[in-house]
């Protein structure tokens, strides 16, 4: 798949990366796995290329696998993971206060927000069909499926997710997980990895589980654990679930590695090294209870 990193976007001023048919662009595309569009309001779709501006109210979209990181004005980075879509509403960046504020709302898919350094985003608000996430500070991942609602994990400093249904609000520390259901009902609790883990486990991409400030995948802040699947923390629908509803949180009944017919490795003639002795993880699966 192909790869591209933009080095030192950064450092450079908007205006001499990329005009926007003479609007100032609100970011720029940072890194890109894949095929990226783009839809600039009252313009057609175009594929996004390294160094690429985007506008206000651009609908950005990542059709099949893969992702995008938008660096926003501020520094701040937003992923797109495979199969995902979102409209940048706004985003404005006042330098002085270092605080950034706009909305930006997400479609179905997988998203990543990580504030940059010393800046503040009390006015940004994330939305999805379900609910509207407000940020301070924030690593935040989020999920979107049509079909079931949303889920927020955080890894670094503060949200907050109200239903748009029901008015519900409720904090996201990190380390926490919460699911807003379509029936408007929001619940939150501790996710089973560790809070640096949560991206690879909520989101179920690995773009979104590798991404770093900056879109670089190859040096995330985050890296993917050895057994990354692509599904962790996902139901069969693909949607995020909280920790309270995690299908496989480590106590699956059907596998729960002292089982002798799950090959624990206490057979003197098979110390625990077939993976195909009943046990599809080999004694070393993450999430399903193995040793």
């Amino acid at each position: 798949m192909r790869r591209q990193l933009l080095a030192g976007v950064l450092a450079l001023p908007l205006a001499m990366v990329v005009s926007l048919a003479g609007a100032e662009p609100i970011g720029n595309v940072g890194d890109l796995n894949g095929d990226a569009f783009g839809t600039p309001p009252q313009d057609v779709r175009r594929q996004l290329a390294l160094a690429d501006g985007v506008a206000q109210d651009e609908f950005v979209e990542v059709p099949g696998a893969g992702g995008i990181t938008i660096i926003f004005v501020d520094g701040s980075a937003f992923h797109l993971g495979s199969n995902s879509s979102a409209k940048l509403d706004k985003f404005l960046y006042d330098p002085a206060a270092a605080n950034g504020n706009g909305v930006v709302q997400l479609g179905q898919g997988v998203f990543r927000f990580i504030s940059a350094p010393g800046t503040s985003h009390e006015g940004l608000e994330i939305q999805t069909p379900n609910s509207v996430i407000g940020i301070r500070g924030t690593d935040v991942v989020v999920a979107v499926n049509y079909q079931s609602g949303t889920s927020v994990g955080t890894l670094e400093g503060l949200a907050e997710a109200r239903s748009k249904q029901t008015g519900q609000v409720v904090a996201v520390p990190p380390g926490d997980v919460a699911a807003i259901g379509l029936d408007g009902n929001a619940t939150v609790g501790k996710a089973p990895v560790a809070a640096d883990q949560i991206a690879c486990w909520l989101g179920g991409d690995e773009y979104i589980c590798l991404a770093s400030l900056g879109g670089s995948s190859a040096s995330g802040s985050a890296a993917a654990p050895s057994t990354f699947s692509g599904n962790e923390g996902q139901d069969s629908e693909g949607t995020a679930e909280a920790a309270a509803s995690d299908p496989d949180p480590g106590t699956d009944p059907g596998d729960p590695g002292s089982d002798p017919g799950n090959d624990p490795g206490n057979d003197p003639t098979d110390p625990g090294a077939d993976p195909g002795a009943g046990d599809p993880n080999g004694g070393g699966g993450v999430g399903d209870g193995d040793p």
